[in-house]
């Protein structure tokens, strides 16, 4: 979908963050996400994840866009299985920075999953759920937008 198409109301939703620390060309897995789920609950179809890998502090690094970790295809593959609304990242992709197919980002955009990235100062969010607002541009046909990331 483009960005004018996309419903308002799915960029305002109760979020849960996922705190997953991670380095250079890790990925977030299907069983990282699984060993969260046992820990806080099942992630809900319809959901708004959060993952915080701690990326964001390397952004004056010459590595911070191509050694960044992202999620897995497997990983990808399950929360499209559970109809995930968004999910937002606090790295510059959501595909790990050695994935130059960018399989992530096709598996989430095939399934009208919305894709956040670069967010930061996500450890400043206490406990797993939170109110999270991304404000983007409504540009006609454009397949991105920059945004205003809040959390309350």
């Amino acid at each position: 979908m483009k960005i004018h198409q996309i419903d308002a109301n799915r960029f305002v939703r109760d979020a849960i963050i996922l705190k997953l620390k991670k380095g250079p060309n890790q990925s977030i897995t299907k069983k990282d996400i699984i060993q969260f789920e046992k820990k806080f609950g099942k992630i809900p179809n319809d959901a708004t994840i959060i993952i915080a890998t701690g990326w964001y502090k390397n952004l004056t690094k010459k590595t911070y866009f191509e050694k960044n970790p992202g999620l897995s295809s497997s990983a990808a593959d399950y929360l499209s299985s559970k109809k995930i609304n968004l999910v937002g990242i606090d790295s510059p992709s959501i595909d790990v920075g050695s994935n130059k197919e960018f399989s992530v980002h096709k598996i989430l955009s095939k399934n009208n999953i919305i894709i956040v990235e670069n967010l930061a100062n996500l450890e400043k969010i206490k406990g797993s759920k939170f109110k999270f607002i991304a404000l983007p541009l409504k540009l006609k046909d454009a397949t991105g937008s920059p945004i205003r990331a809040i959390a309350v």
